[in-house]
C-alpha cells in the first residue's frame, strides 16, 4: 500500500510512529528510509519539503493508515519508539 501525505508538518507525523532522525540535513528529499511504522515494516522518502510517500504492506496497510491518522492529530504528541 501507498500512503501520500502532504502538508507543513509532515517530518512531524512521521516523528510521532517512527525512530528515524528526520532532520532535513540528516534525511534530504528523496531518500528513501526503510524502518518501523508503529509496529510494523515500511518505507518513506520525501518527494519535496511538504510532500511524503509512506509504503507498507498490503497486509498491515489498515493498520498503518490509523497510525498516520491519529499521528496528524495536532494534539498528538511527538514520541519515539
Amino acid at each position: 500500500a501507498v500512503f501520500a501525505l502532504k502538508g507543513d508538518g509532515v517530518r512531524d507525523v512521521l516523528a510521532k510512529i517512527t525512530p528515524v532522525d528526520l532532520r532535513p540535513e540528516v534525511l534530504p528529499e528523496g531518500v528513501m528510509c526503510r524502518t518501523r511504522l508503529g509496529q510494523v515494516a515500511g518505507a518513506f522518502w520525501l518527494t519535496d519539503d511538504t510532500t511524503l510517500r509512506v509504503i507498507c504492506f498490503r497486509s498491515v496497510a489498515a493498520y498503518v493508515y490509523g497510525v498516520l491518522t491519529d499521528a496528524a492529530d495536532k494534539t498528538a504528541q511527538i514520541r519515539y519508539f
